[in-house]
């Protein structure tokens, strides 16, 4: 049961960081006192922009890759995008 809740535990871990890094990476957002965000007309500069997210999802104890997590990455803020996979057999 230990082991099922420490890959519980990194996929959640890894989860926050993604969408930690999401938040932070947009272009023209301003967020209103109430807690929604408006998004403004992006310069030619913005939306040449991209974004990559990277990571590996392993087991703490054997540090080797978790293949068949589920990882998925949601735009919290009221706008499109959401994205969900599978880790390969290197996580």
């Amino acid at each position: 049961m230990y082991p099922r809740f420490l890959k519980t535990a990194r996929i959640a871990s890894l989860f926050i960081l993604v969408a930690a890094a999401l938040s932070c990476a947009t272009a023209g957002r301003e967020v209103l006192p109430d807690g929604r965000a408006v998004y403004k007309k992006a310069g030619s500069a913005d939306i040449a922009r991209s974004e990559v997210i990277e990571g590996t999802v392993t087991d703490a104890s054997t540090r080797k890759g978790i293949r068949g997590a589920t990882v998925e990455i949601k735009n919290a803020n009221m706008g499109m995008g959401y994205y969900r996979l599978e880790t390969d057999s290197s996580g």
